[in-house]
């Protein structure tokens, strides 16, 4: 994915690139996880501020209109994960469309497996990781 890529654009997508795996498991983290419980309006600006999917794309010439697709799909389904915070549902339907989405990947046009890849640790990252909050007290939903 990154041969014959100019020195800066592989280094940055690299970076990129490690920064989407390394958060797929600091955001799983107790500590992670309480601080953006207790401050939801940071939780939306974390997930609102994820578009490193697009930029290694455009970083390495491939699948632009495929990342698009998954970034537009993961941070609309972290919002809706978002919004269930406290109940819980919110594990499940993470779950759910996580799944979805990973299923989604091979029919999309022009990605490569490299590509794939990353979009899947994206997901993982930013529609699971994240935005379920994976250590919360769950509001009961009566009865």
């Amino acid at each position: 994915m990154l041969a014959g890529l100019a020195w800066w654009r592989a280094a940055l997508a690299l970076v990129l690139v490690l920064d989407i795996a390394a958060g797929c498991i600091a955001n799983f983290t107790p500590s992670t996880n309480d601080f953006y419980a207790a401050r939801p309006r940071n939780r939306w600006i974390f997930i609102a501020i994820h578009f490193h999917v697009v930029i290694v794309a455009l970083l390495v010439g491939t699948g632009l209109g495929a990342a698009v697709a998954v970034w537009a799909y993961t941070i609309a389904a972290a919002a809706v994960v978002n919004l269930l915070a406290g109940r819980a549902a919110q594990t499940f339907v993470g779950g759910l469309l996580l799944a979805v989405g990973l299923t989604g990947l091979p029919m999309l046009p022009g990605l490569t497996p490299a590509m794939a890849a990353v979009s899947a640790l994206f997901m993982l990252k930013v529609l699971f990781s994240f935005a379920v909050d994976h250590y919360r007290t769950v509001v009961s939903s009566g009865g």
